[in-house]
């Protein structure tokens, strides 16, 4: 199960990666989404170990977090000192979580102290956007690039600037988008998101009285002869071309990487963003790259555990 729908078996996925040399300085990391949520062991940037389970944020936070402990202590290696966790909302100085939108119910939730009692080790939240974009700037992926523009496509919608090695910040993709009724606008994450995805696919003639749907399920070679399918994904995409043209030539973005579990669509919804991008931003397009993240859903995971083992290199923090 992954944070978008894109895969969601019944059992919990485990992933196990290489081992690294320096296992002393292991942290889990965890990146709580919408829909789903990612534990992983991570040293020096790489995933060890890592599980996924269902959010149901509706059971409450401190299901959540008992659910989260299990997890990590099931993920069979030990030795991790801390704990990082990418939220979605804003973050007090006392570990609370407020204005989160996919999370009713939970504003001002001691959530820092919730999981720190429950795994046992010191805890640090970060917000989830800036949680990717640590884990980015994490996997040495990106040198030479000074400048990084971070969209985060999950559930939700995410955005963060890297400047010279430091997260500038993160935030949701609350931002006004295109004109609605009445004077209204929609936002870019109604547009640019797992759940604007399905929301869309679930209106088309071939998905009626269907069970819930999942986006994985969008990208069968079957739903595709459907044109219209094809269409929610060139909105999609066109709206993430939108993102890298707008906000990629405010900050003048160097490389511009898209992570999240819709970046597993791949050409869906690169093709169109990159095509947007070339005809809106001409020239920021001839010398900045639009590209997937080779962590896909695991960027929050890897920046969560990094803002852990070293919280100082959170300057927004």
């Amino acid at each position: 199960m992954t944070k978008n729908g894109f895969s969601m078996p019944a059992a919990t996925r485990r992933r196990l990666l290489p081992s690294v040399r320096d296992r002393d300085a292991c942290a889990w990391g965890v990146d709580v989404g919408g829909t789903t949520t990612r534990v992983g062991v991570v040293a020096a940037g790489q995933v060890l170990a890592a599980a996924t389970l269902p959010t149901d944020q509706g059971r409450g936070p401190e299901d959540l977090v008992a659910r989260i402990a299990a997890t990590a202590h099931g993920l069979g290696l030990s030795g991790a000192t801390a704990a990082g966790v990418g939220v979605p909302g804003l973050l007090d100085d006392d570990g609370c979580l407020h204005h989160a939108r996919h999370f009713p119910g939970w504003d001002g939730v001691p959530l820092r102290a919730l999981v720190s009692t429950a795994l046992g080790v010191p805890a640090v939240l970060v917000n989830d956007a800036e949680a990717a974009a640590l884990g980015e700037l994490h996997s040495g992926h990106h040198a030479g690039a000074r400048r990084l523009l971070v969209l985060t496509v999950g559930t939700g919608l995410g955005v963060s600037l890297v400047h010279d090695g430091t997260v500038l910040g993160g935030a949701g993709g609350r931002m006004p988008f295109a004109p609605a009724e009445a004077g209204r606008y929609r936002l870019l994450e109604d547009v640019l998101s797992a759940t604007a995805l399905l929301r869309e696919a679930a209106l088309l003639p071939r998905f009626a009285g269907r069970p819930p749907l999942r986006c994985e399920e969008l990208t069968t070679p079957d739903a595709l002869t459907d044109p219209r399918v094809r269409l929610v994904w060139d909105a999609a995409g066109e709206a993430l071309g939108w993102a890298c043209a707008t906000v990629g030539q405010l900050f003048f973005a160097d490389r511009i990487v898209v992570n999240g579990g819709v970046s597993g669509a791949g050409s869906l919804l690169l093709d169109p963003a990159r095509a947007f991008f070339a005809a809106h931003a001409a020239l920021l397009a001839q010398r900045c790259e639009v590209v997937v993240s080779r962590l896909g859903s695991d960027a929050a995971v890897v920046g969560a555990a990094s803002a852990a083992l070293a919280p100082a290199a959170m300057d927004a923090r």
